[in-house]
């Protein structure tokens, strides 16, 4: 009987250790700085220490030249990212993307295009991707190759008007001005 009871504690040890090391996740730094090209615009997402709060801020600054000090643009005290976005693109202008959310997960939040004074102006899901590219949102997450749904590195148009991304079997290009998105077909 004693060694019933030790095997079953046994179990329930390496369970539990188990069981705790699955719950562990993969969390972002407290503090992750992206700057624009041009290195003229810097966001600051942050995040509170153990990510007991979900939802960090983000601070857009204009970075001084030579030695003054930088100043702040906008700032939203909590953006609705959970642990932030994935990734951050940021124009010369000051016209801030955010792309997914840290947590891997298909996500309202795919794109999120804030413009330099620090307004929201458009927000487009993984659903609203996979319908204006004509593709299922599996095909999406099944062809990435970086986040959730892009199959490769967006790329900033030469004007810096738009960024490019690359999902599927299409490729799309996202407005800076308005955030609308138009199709490129790359079949």
């Amino acid at each position: 009987m004693l060694e019933r009871v030790t095997f079953a504690f046994v179990l329930l040890a390496i369970m539990g250790t188990s069981s705790s090391f699955a719950d562990k996740r993969n969390t972002p730094e407290v503090v992750r700085e992206f700057s624009s090209p041009s290195g003229e615009f810097q966001l600051v997402v942050t995040g509170c220490k153990g990510w007991l709060n979900p939802r960090p801020s983000a601070q857009l600054f204009r970075v001084a030249k030579s030695g003054q000090p930088r100043s702040e643009v906008w700032k939203i005290d909590e953006l609705p990212h959970r642990l932030g976005p994935w990734d951050v693109l940021i124009s010369n202008e000051g016209v801030v993307v955010l792309v997914d959310e840290w947590v891997r997960t298909p996500t309202p939040l795919s794109l999120m295009v804030i413009d330099p004074v620090g307004k929201i102006k458009v927000v487009h899901s993984i659903g609203d991707i996979a319908k204006f590219t004509g593709n299922s949102p599996t095909l999406l997450i099944d062809s990435a190759k970086m986040g959730i749904w892009q199959s490769s590195k967006p790329m900033v148009s030469s004007d810096s008007q738009s960024i490019t991304f690359f999902t599927g079997d299409t490729n799309f290009s996202l407005s800076l001005e308005s955030g609308e998105m138009s199709r490129q077909d790359s079949k």
